[in-house]
């Protein structure tokens, strides 16, 4: 592999944990800094994911009197009833950026990359070994 292969190789690495940490942050943001409120979950779309489904429970939440309608992450099973409640946290100046509060699969997403990222890295450095 010649050396600019395996630089951009880092470089990729490097910026696939940069995207990763920058979304852990802004979660971390809207968890310390984020309105609360409780949203009604409308319906759950079950969609293909690669060789399976994915259910995602889509959700009806009201602020200052408009409403928004969003979708939570997938699950390889229905987890939420139609009509039930849960809350959420939103974005104070851009309320259509909301997320689950206690839902620890927020974060998965974003340590998958970095793992990924540390293991492109990996590869490039042990290219110039």
């Amino acid at each position: 592999m010649e050396t600019w292969q395996i630089f951009i190789l880092i470089a990729g690495g490097v910026f696939i944990i940069g995207c990763a940490i920058r979304v852990l942050l802004l979660k971390k943001y809207l968890l310390n800094n984020g309105e609360r409120t409780t949203a009604t979950v409308l319906r759950t779309e079950r969609r293909r994911m690669g060789k399976g489904w994915t259910y995602i429970p889509i959700l009806e939440y009201t602020v200052d009197g408009h409403m928004y309608v969003t979708e939570h992450h997938g699950n390889t099973r229905p987890k939420y009833e139609d009509g039930e409640t849960l809350e959420i946290i939103y974005h104070k100046d851009n309320p259509n950026k909301a997320m689950f509060t206690g839902d620890n699969v927020q974060y998965v997403g974003s340590i998958i990359f970095m793992i990924i990222g540390l293991a492109i890295i990996g590869v490039g450095l042990s290219q110039l070994l």
